[in-house]
C-alpha cells in the first residue's frame, strides 16, 4: 500500500455512478456511467495498492490508484497525476484475512469466470489524456 497526501498539479480520474439491483457486472456498471474529470492544484490523498501476479485471482495485477479531495467531494480512480513535491507512505503487507460475505446471492456467483480482460479494461480504458 502506498498513501500521498499533497497538492496534485493535475490529477485526472474516473468515477462512475451508483448502481442498484440486479447488479450490473463491472464492465456493465462502467459502459455510459463513468465520467472523467481533470482537476488542476487541487489538495488530495492518492491511496494506492500493488498486487503481485500470483494474486491476479484476487484483485486486478499491478498499481491500482484512487484519489480523495481534501474536501472529500470529489475522487475517484486515477488514470494520470502530476505532482512535484510529496512524500510517500509505504506498507508492505505480508499476511491479510479475507472474511467472505455470508449472503446467499454471493456464493452463487460464479467467481471462476476468467475477467482479465474485463479488469484490464475497467482498470486502464480512458477517453482522453489530461493534456488533450
Amino acid at each position: 500500500m502506498v498513501k500521498l497526501s499533497t497538492e496534485f498539479e493535475s490529477v485526472l480520474f474516473r468515477s462512475e455512478y451508483g448502481s442498484k439491483e440486479p447488479y450490473p457486472t463491472l464492465v456493465e456498471a462502467l459502459k455510459g456511467k463513468q465520467t472523467e474529470f481533470t482537476e488542476k492544484n487541487i489538495k488530495g490523498t492518492l491511496v494506492g495498492l500493488y498486487c503481485p501476479s500470483y494474486m491476479g485471482d484476487l484483485n486486478s495485477v499491478g498499481w491500482h490508484f484512487h484519489f480523495l479531495s481534501e474536501d472529500k467531494k470529489k475522487g475517484g480512480h486515477i488514470l494520470e497525476l502530476s505532482v512535484k513535491d510529496a512524500t510517500a507512505y509505504l506498507d508492505k503487507t505480508d499476511k491479510f484475512t479475507m472474511i467472505l460475505h455470508n449472503d446467499k446471492k454471493f456464493h452463487e456467483l460464479n467467481l471462476a469466470k476468467d475477467m482479465a480482460d474485463d479488469i484490464r479494461s475497467a482498470e486502464q480504458d480512458t477517453k482522453g489524456k489530461m493534456n488533450k
